[in-house]
């Protein structure tokens, strides 16, 4: 709020200052005061009586006028280690919490600055006593992004990037308590959760289940008037949230405040059930004689991303030339449980059962929990699991097609501790092999160079699909020019980058994009995760999807097979990335 030189104010000129904004950026009260405006025309008996009187949102019942509720108007005014509230009531609070301890950068002068802009983050940075590959590659890929940003002073040339990144470990509700911690912040953008089901939870609020240990029920993201997008959730279900910013409701053009950079799993699912076919000959062939039919199973995690993948292959995947779901005797689907919610582990019985059905493959569709941390003392992963159980003939191991979420370290350590390094395949959205420019490898290189030897890496699903969303959001500073970066300010950025110049992510065209979004133009986002041409209904940017496999240096890596999203086939040939053997040799 913009009340500068008050002391020396009359209380007639005061009135003439009323319509003075809550965001100008002119403020220099003293976060011990409050802003009395007395006279008739301001008097109150309660709260209510100051609905009128912008900024002035609180009734000091005392000496019956209306004042602002605000204790501080920029960070500088904060103790250490705190910031000032971005929305009203602001305050001082402490920017670092139990769960959301990691501040980057990390430096008082910048995340302090009346120009810092904050953005949240959360992910699953760590898994049990274990890092987890998916929250180590998010984070440290946002961190790229921001580094790259404020080397060229930050947002629009003018505003240092600050993450404030919160550990959710994978659980949904913990997802949902750091969302609430980073709105209450006053953070009006936030990176992440990884997974669908906390990212549904986390934007929608979830009501008190007091059978529920822990649970403690929240509005929502979105009704706090707060931007999300996730690089890695693909429910369907997200598709049709409903999201439109509270600010601007019912309007025509409002836009809604869940984003992603990642696809509907009706894309994923769509090229596993094509993709199916060729491995299903491998399978076949494996053994000598080759089989003449083969038994699948489908295992999956019981949050939305899982049940509605799974549904999705179980009613179209041929097996044997026949649908899975009519066909029990060669396909059988199972959940394994929702390992996102606190204590559940994946479910023993399940895992047995489809150890007992001997399938030739397995496709397992999950995160972090399919495969086996690299400790010393970590229990084994799904994988690992059937792995060890498997009682069949050597040289019938079967085969394994994992989908986005597999594509991690976990998963990597667990065919490498069991020896399945060449009987696994995924599928992960990304640009086709054939059309990969030097976006996705400079990203992975600076990438490499900035976190060597460390437990993420740039190949794992989110990873680049983070270091785009950083460079999104700092591209919407650029589109308000100067307007409050609002939740909806965002979202009203984010739809200029779907039309306009083709504009690759990453530093060396930073200055030329915010030229263009300055001056009122619009930009073709190409990211390190593929191009990004977004639905600006749902947030969502369709892909094609890469069909990955598992190279001798025991990395995920992609093939050079891929399903296309406009021709809705198969494309691409193994032989000209020589990856992995294709079949294996």
């Amino acid at each position: 709020m913009a009340f500068s030189k008050l002391a020396s104010l009359s209380r007639n000129s005061l009135r003439a200052l009323l319509a003075v904004t809550l965001f100008a950026a002119s403020a220099t009260v003293a976060s011990s005061c409050s802003l009395v405006i007395d006279g008739d025309a301001d008097s109150c008996t309660a709260d209510a009586d100051c609905v009128n009187h912008p900024g002035l949102t609180k009734c000091d019942t005392e000496a019956g006028v209306c004042i602002t509720p605000d204790t501080c108007t920029a960070s500088s005014e904060c103790g250490s280690g705190e910031v000032c509230t971005f929305v009203s009531p602001r305050s001082c609070k402490a920017l670092v919490s139990e769960r959301c301890a990691t501040v980057f950068p990390d430096d008082p002068a910048v995340y302090q600055s009346d120009s810092a802009l904050l953005i949240g983050v959360t992910a699953p940075l760590t898994e049990g006593d274990a890092p987890s590959s998916t929250g180590v590659s998010i984070l440290n890929s946002a961190i790229l992004a921001v580094s790259e940003i404020n080397e060229r002073e930050g947002a629009n040339g003018q505003r240092p990037l600050v993450l404030v990144a919160c550990d959710d470990t994978g659980e949904r509700t913990i997802a949902e308590e750091n969302g609430q911690t980073l709105a209450d912040l006053g953070i009006q953008a936030i990176l992440g959760p990884a997974f669908s089901g906390q990212t549904l939870d986390m934007t929608k609020g979830t009501p008190l289940d007091p059978e529920i240990e822990g649970d403690f029920g929240s509005e929502g993201t979105v009704a706090r008037g707060v931007l999300n997008i996730s690089s890695s959730a693909t429910s369907t279900e997200i598709t049709g949230i409903q999201d439109e910013a509270p600010s601007c409701a019912g309007e025509d053009g409002c836009p809604g405040l869940v984003w992603r950079t990642s696809p509907s799993d009706l894309i994923q699912g769509a090229a596993m059930v094509k993709y199916f076919p060729q491995l299903q000959d491998i399978a076949l062939a494996r053994v000598d004689p080759p089989l003449t039919q083969v038994k699948v199973v489908i295992l999956h995690k019981g949050d939305s991303y899982g049940k509605n993948l799974a549904t999705f292959v179980h009613e179209n995947l041929l097996v044997n030339g026949t649908l899975a779901l009519n066909n029990p005797d060669d396909a059988l689907k199972l959940d394994y449980g929702d390992t996102s919610k606190t204590g559940v582990e994946p479910d023993a019985d399940a895992i047995q059962q489809a150890i007992d059905f001997e399938a030739d493959v397995y496709i397992l569709i999950g995160t972090n929990e399919l495969g086996t941390p690299d400790e010393t003392d970590a229990a084994p992963g799904v994988m690992q699991q059937i792995e060890e159980g498997w009682t069949g003939p050597a040289g019938s191991e079967p085969y394994y097609l994992f989908a986005d979420g597999g594509l991690i370290g976990e998963v990597e350590n667990a065919a490498a501790i069991t020896g399945a390094r060449l009987r696994v395949r995924g599928t992960v959205p990304g640009t086709n092999t054939g059309e990969q420019t030097s976006t996705t490898g400079l990203y992975s290189g600076r990438y490499e160079q900035m976190f060597p030897g460390d437990e993420g890496a740039p190949t794992v699903f989110g990873g680049a699909g983070a270091y785009d969303s950083i460079y999104l959001l700092a591209y919407a500073v650029a589109v308000a020019n100067g307007a409050p970066m609002t939740g909806e300010q965002f979202a009203r950025g984010l739809l200029r980058m779907v039309d306009g110049e083709g504009i690759e992510v990453g530093p060396s065209q930073f200055g030329e994009s915010n030229s263009i979004l300055q001056d009122g133009g619009g930009i073709n986002f190409i990211g390190a995760s593929g191009p990004l041409d977004f639905n600006t209904v749902s947030g969502e940017a369709e892909s094609d999807i890469q069909i990955w496999c598992i190279n001798s240096g025991n990395d995920g890596v992609v093939s050079g097979l891929y399903y296309s999203a406009s021709t809705e086939g198969m494309g691409g040939d193994p032989d000209v990335a020589g990856m992995c053997p294709f079949p294996p040799t």
